[in-house]
């Protein structure tokens, strides 16, 4: 008889950030409206999410400045690596509780 495979934890790494999602719109209309685009119809998508709170491995203010791509890969790489390394920190951790009560 093999014992069945299960899931004894989960854990999970959220990004430092706190964005309102009406932050996130109002930044986002004035940035599309520097670039000339046609931002009023697209804004609905932000109040028809459902979305109340986003959160970013950076602050609000960063996405209003010029990055390269190879900067923003950069700083994409790191911080995905940091959240995972927490996740899988607490996930193990959180294991090793379980596994001591069986």
């Amino acid at each position: 008889m093999s014992a069945q495979p299960s899931l004894i934890s989960l854990a999970t790494a959220v990004p430092p950030f706190a964005l309102d999602q009406h932050d996130v719109m109002a930044r986002a209309r004035r940035l599309f409206a520097k670039a000339g685009g046609d931002i009023e119809r697209l804004l609905p998508v932000f109040a028809n999410a459902g979305i109340e709170r986003r959160y970013s491995c950076v602050p609000m203010d960063w996405y209003g400045h010029e990055i390269g791509w190879r900067e923003r890969n950069a700083l994409y790489l790191e911080h995905a690596l940091n959240l995972i390394e927490q996740a899988a920190v607490g996930c193990l951790e959180r294991s090793e509780e379980h596994t001591s009560e069986l």
